[in-house]
Parts: structure tokens; C-alpha cells; sequence
């Protein structure tokens, strides 16, 4: 359940959630019914926005509380180009202390063009850290429709559980299409 007031650019919203029929987390298996709150403050100006978001998840079946919070800026340099900036930090439900930072460029090249480019890190207290490279040129025939092409390279290392470094770099090259109604 969610409770949101908004007046003018800023708005402010907290949640009370359930997830009873989710099972969570790849990582850390069946962690089901994990209570939890969430809340965010927001500003959207016409050049300038920011949010301060964060939540707490109530560990269950042995596992940890979990939480997290975090906080972005944008900026918009007129009709040419957008600029975001983003960090976040908190715990898992496996007790492993992480921080993650990242940054998008937007850039229109005609009134039915534009590129992106972000970037992303993201480290664990357990050695582990990942981090990627996105780039990607869209196309908007018409307001409803999308069309990109984005490519994406994405090297990360973290430590087995011999505590030996173990490396693994992904690549990948995507077709993206958008309908929106």
C-alpha cells in the first residue's frame, strides 16, 4: 500500500509492502514474506530534478534484514541534451555491505534521434564489484514507437568460495523496441 502527496514539482510517497508470493533473490534462494517499507522524496523541475529514495526489508528463513538507500540528480541543457547522476548504498539479505554509483548522457541528434551513454559500478565488502559500459542510439518515428540499437560491455570479479579471484566480462548487442500506448 502506497501513500503518495504531491503539490507542485515536489512530491513525497511511503509504502508499507508485503512480499509474500515473491521469491526474492536469485543469490540468497527462497527469502518469502519479507515485510518491508519504502519511501521517496522528489523534486521534477523543467531543468532540474532530484530524488532521495530508500527501503528496509525484513529478513526471514534465516536471512538478514535488508536496506537500502540512495539519491539522484538530473539536469536537463535545454532540448539538446540530459545529464543524470546517481549513488546508492545499503545491505543485502545475505549481510554484505555494498555502495553503487552511475551517470547517463542523453543527447538529441535530430527532433527524432538520440544517443545515450551511461556507466555503473557497483562493489560488495565481499570482494565482489561489477560495473558496465552502455551505449545506445534510438529512433522515434512517431511518439508511440522506439527503435534502438544498444551495445553493452560489462566486466565484474568477485571470489569463489575458495576465496579465489574469479573474473567473468559480459558483452552484449541489442535490438530494442518500444510501443507505448
Amino acid at each position: 500500500m502506497r501513500l503518495t502527496y504531491s503539490s507542485g514539482p515536489f512530491s513525497v510517497a511511503g509504502a508499507i509492502e508485503d512480499g509474500q508470493s515473491v521469491k526474492s533473490n536469485i543469490l540468497y534462494g527462497d527469502n518469502q514474506n519479507e515485510f518491508g517499507f519504502a519511501g521517496q522524496i522528489k523534486y521534477s523541475g523543467d531543468t532540474f530534478n532530484g530524488a532521495i529514495d530508500g527501503d528496509w526489508r525484513k529478513g526471514n528463513n534465516g536471512y538478514h534484514d535488508n536496506w537500502q538507500a540512495g539519491a539522484g540528480i538530473g539536469f536537463a541543457l535545454g532540448d539538446m541534451a540530459n545529464l543524470s547522476f546517481g549513488g546508492a548504498g545499503g545491505t543485502d539479505a545475505g549481510d554484505n555491505k555494498w555502495w553503487g554509483l552511475s551517470a547517463l548522457a542523453s543527447m538529441n541528434i535530430s527532433d527524432a534521434v538520440h544517443t545515450e551513454l551511461g556507466v555503473g559500478y557497483k562493489h560488495y565488502n565481499n570482494d565482489y564489484y561489477n560495473w558496465g559500459v552502455l551505449g545506445g542510439i534510438y529512433y522515434m518515428p512517431v511518439k508511440q514507437l522506439t527503435i534502438g540499437l544498444e551495445a553493452e560491455w560489462n566486466p565484474s570479479t568477485y571470489k569463489d568460495y575458495n576465496r579465489n579471484n574469479y573474473t567473468q566480462t559480459g558483452t552484449y548487442v541489442d535490438l530494442v523496441t518500444v510501443f507505448a500506448f
